[in-house]
């Protein structure tokens, strides 16, 4: 991350989201915790304040299933100088609801890559995401379903 920092050529940032695990299935829960570590993240490696303002300020009125999209939007745009890039470790940490709905947010905002999302986000972690599982008991759409759906690439 730093290496790519210095270059000058993408604003990067990693953020480790495992205090979102206790979360579990709660949505509202896991995406406030997301967000937090995230504004965290920007604060210790890159000196930005700038996301916990936008989060308790504004991000606190967004339903869960948006916040984190948001968020991401406004803080890709709030410096258009470098595509950004997000190292996001530990979501395989996450379970239910909660893992789905991060995973959906990040599959929306592809299309507005890379002026309001993300040039790259890497998902870190023990275990392929592909292999976790959703615990609802129905025959809802999985994990494995949101990773078939249509990409397009610019």
């Amino acid at each position: 991350m730093d290496a790519l920092n210095e270059a000058g050529n993408y604003r990067v940032l990693y953020v480790n989201i495992e205090t979102a695990q206790t979360a579990r299935g709660d949505v509202e829960r896991g995406m406030a915790t997301v967000c937090s570590a995230f504004c965290a993240a920007a604060e210790y490696y890159l000196a930005d304040k700038r996301p916990f303002v936008w989060l308790y300020e504004i991000g606190k009125t967004i339903p869960a299933d948006e916040r984190f999209i948001n968020f991401i939007r406004y803080w890709c745009q709030s410096d258009k100088n470098f595509p950004t890039v997000l190292f996001i470790d530990e979501a395989d940490a996450l379970i239910g609801d909660t893992l789905i709905s991060l995973l959906r947010q990040i599959r929306s905002g592809y299309n507005q890559r890379p002026e309001a999302f993300p040039q790259s986000v890497v998902l870190c972690g023990l275990r392929d995401i592909r292999d976790c599982r959703v615990h609802s008991g129905n025959d809802e759409p999985g994990i494995r379903d949101l990773f078939l759906l249509p990409v397009k690439y610019k």
